[in-house]
């Protein structure tokens, strides 16, 4: 089992919209704990800016190539502007925040994925959820997508999701409303994905599948079983998948 490249949440502790967030965070980071990252110095890096009513607390991932760090920095840079441009009510107790961490994997010959987990607070019952993945060849520092792992034709698209709508519904007992509503587009459905030496893990933002209290869900699958829906391309950077 590989090492986990990661860092911790650090907000303040007396912000209500990160000690939500924060719960969230950790229950993802416990679920994939172990299933890391190892071979490569990729590297925490900080991104931090307390102003008169912004506080931004983020650790990003620091790969060393520059065209995917600039990649990794986009989503925080994105939320910042967002949180810069958000009006909070006169009189209200909020300030606006941008908080979260990362999780980092390495699958095979210079694959790298990174699982981005952020929250957005601009006032309300909780923060906005961000959840996003980054698959890249770091050799090339190509970004790869759904379509450069796994065949999107259907039969491969409807075997994918039979396995990973199963154990949403199987084996963590989400509501079959929300699943069935997720996959009724199953490429947009498994956008979300990173990859492990074990295999992939499709990934669900909180509302995507079941209501905001779930955290963020994720779905891990050896490689046996998605075998028959790779690309024949992807084993030249995967070798062990052949």
């Amino acid at each position: 089992m590989s090492r986990t490249a990661r860092s911790s949440v650090r907000s303040r502790a007396a912000s209500p919209a990160a000690g939500l967030w924060a719960c969230a965070v950790c229950a993802l980071l416990l679920g994939l704990a172990g299933c890391a990252a190892r071979g490569f110095d990729v590297q925490p890096e900080r991104l931090r800016l307390d102003e008169h009513d912004l506080h931004v607390d983020v650790i990003l991932p620091k790969s060393g190539v520059p065209s995917v760090d600039a990649a990794l920095r986009a989503t925080a840079d994105e939320l910042v502007a967002q949180a810069r441009a958000a009006e909070i009510p006169p009189g209200t107790p909020w300030t606006r925040e941008v908080f979260g961490d990362y999780e980092s994997f390495r699958a095979g010959r210079g694959v790298w994925s990174f699982l981005l987990s952020y929250g957005l607070f601009t006032g309300g019952a909780h923060p906005i959820p961000v959840v996003e993945t980054l698959v890249f060849d770091l050799a090339t520092g190509r970004r790869l997508v759904f379509a450069d792992v796994f065949r999107d034709d259907q039969a491969a698209l409807d075997t994918l999701a039979s396995y990973v709508a199963a154990d949403l519904l199987n084996r963590q007992g989400l509501d079959a409303d929300w699943v069935s509503g997720a996959f009724a587009d199953p490429l947009r459905a498994l956008a979300r994905f990173v990859l492990r030496e074990s295999g992939p893990v499709f990934v669900f933002p909180p509302y995507e599948v079941a209501p905001y209290a779930w955290g963020t869900i994720t779905v891990p699958l050896p490689w046996a079983a998605v075998r028959d829906a790779l690309r024949p391309e992807f084993t030249v950077l995967h070798p062990g998948q052949e």
